[in-house]
């Protein structure tokens, strides 16, 4: 009767260090993920060294339907596997007439984006935005935070 007990033990020790062995290797591939995208050892992406050191438009004037040419140069300190770079903007009545997103990876230095967008109607009645400034941003976001943003403005004209 010993015997079966004792045996029973040693198969219910052997079950629990098999479990651990699998929690441990989980929770290893978690702690890894998470240093990859370069959040620190409590989990706030505060330690993301990412700057938008330039974001620049072709021009500063635009008419309707013309194309808008965004440049922006990303420092980062480390590598980003999987960021997300979007150009918003022109947004008069709550609407972005500019939304544009990258999904791209940012290696350790400086990274440059280029944009492509068309710039709505610019007409002073229906269908399109009234003459004037208008604000354009880009955010960089790594998961659901974004890490860095920067904003410029520019004119449409009828």
């Amino acid at each position: 009767m010993a015997k079966k007990i004792s045996g029973k033990i040693v198969k219910n020790i052997g079950l629990m260090l098999v479990f651990a062995a699998l929690a441990a290797l989980l929770l290893s591939g978690c702690v890894q993920k998470e240093a990859a995208l370069g959040k620190d050892e409590t989990g706030n992406s505060e330690s993301y060294d990412v700057k938008i050191v330039r974001f620049t438009t072709d021009k500063n004037t635009y008419s309707s339907y013309e194309a808008l040419k965004a440049d922006v140069v990303i420092k980062s300190g480390a590598e980003i596997n999987e960021a997300s770079v979007r150009l918003v903007g022109i947004k008069p009545y709550g609407y972005a007439y500019v939304d544009e997103s990258k999904v791209v990876r940012l290696s350790r230095g400086e990274n440059k984006i280029a944009f492509s967008a068309k710039t709505p109607a610019c007409t002073s009645g229906c269908g399109g935005v009234y003459p004037g400034q208008y604000k354009i941003s880009v955010e960089v976001m790594v998961g659901n935070d974004i890490v860095a943003s920067s904003e410029r403005e520019i004119n449409l004209v009828g």
